[in-house]
């Protein structure tokens, strides 16, 4: 594409003869990996490219199978995994070529909220929405995606989604919180405040394995954010993975002594491991740290061990009644 751009048309094409031995020998050997079906899919899109680049320029692209084929490898490729951003911009890139641009906006929509979960700036796809609405004003996107990451408009969009999601959140409106943290992501895709919303949404609907994929994208773009790491631990305990879960509390603790969910989770923790004493000690760090844990321990289904052993139940019910 850049020597397209650079309008070494010869060079473009020499290039992409050297790929079509490797992309057969691909194809053959491993026809339905969806790394290979991706490939396929930008090898004969870039095919058309290489084929028919004046006529593009000039308005006029052709008819051609070969966009036909280049949309089913993409598509082959989207029914191994539906949520892959590179082959949901590459069928999107398709169907622009195929001027289906109401078609390509909901898939370049689409992989432009993907890659903003899994905190990626996606330039390509915000290229080609950008070239959606040049030609197309009326097609169908969506008005929280505006002009791309990194503006001011963006960031005060982030910002009011964000405050919008938190009440959500407090109302206990989950799905309307989830939505609007993944509209904040479209507008910056690094918020870890947004990552942690959106995984703790997930965790209140029940959706434990997205949650823990989303607090693992928070820690990678906030490995200083004690929120991030303490929103970790609560998914790796609601999935039972507790040690881990303890050792994420244990690291939102390094970064900020004393916090307070860090706390509270670690209670749950070891709540869960059996090892009461420790629990009921973390749980009454947590309270101590802030008072509201006591209203959410009552009714706290990881502390069903404390209410009900004898030795431990009369410490929690003095930590829960204050």
């Amino acid at each position: 594409m850049k020597l397209l751009l650079g309008r070494d048309h010869q060079g473009a094409s020499r290039l992409h003869q050297e790929n079509a031995g490797l992309m057969q020998q691909l194809e053959a050997a491993r026809p339905l990996e969806i790394e290979v079906l991706e490939l396929a899919g930008f090898h004969r899109k870039n095919t058309y490219l290489v084929q028919h680049w004046q006529a593009i320029q000039a308005g006029r692209g052709p008819e051609d199978p070969v966009l036909l084929e280049a949309e089913r490898k993409f598509f082959e490729a989207l029914l191994v995994d539906p949520t892959d951003a590179a082959c949901l911009d590459g069928l999107a890139s398709v169907l622009i070529l195929e001027r289906e641009l109401d078609a390509a906006a909901f898939f370049e929509t689409r992989a432009i909220r993907q890659s903003a979960r899994d905190a990626l700036d996606y330039d390509a796809a915000w290229h080609n929405l950008k070239l959606i609405r040049q030609h197309k004003p009326s097609a169908p996107i969506p008005s929280e995606l505006g002009e791309g990451p990194g503006s001011a408009g963006a960031i005060m969009a982030a910002d009011r989604y964000c405050e919008k999601a938190g009440r959500h959140q407090a109302a206990g409106r989950h799905v309307e919180a989830l939505a609007d943290y993944e509209r904040a992501l479209v507008n910056d895709p690094k918020r870890v405040e947004a990552h942690v919303g959106r995984g703790q949404a997930l965790l209140r609907l029940q959706r434990a394995d997205e949650a823990l994929d989303a607090m693992a994208v928070a820690v990678r773009v906030g490995p200083d954010s004690p929120d991030a790491h303490s929103a970790l631990a609560a998914a790796l305990i609601q999935v039972g993975r507790l040690r881990e879960g303890l050792e994420s509390a244990d690291r939102a603790l390094e970064l900020a002594p004393g916090f307070p969910q860090a706390l509270y989770y670690k209670a749950c923790g070891y709540s869960l491991l059996e090892e009461g004493d420790e629990a009921l000690n973390w749980l009454r760090r947590a309270i101590e740290a802030h008072p509201s844990f006591r209203e959410q321990a009552r009714e706290e289904p990881h502390f069903e061990r404390l209410r009900k052993d004898p030795e431990l139940a009369a410490g929690f019910a003095e930590l829960v009644e204050g």
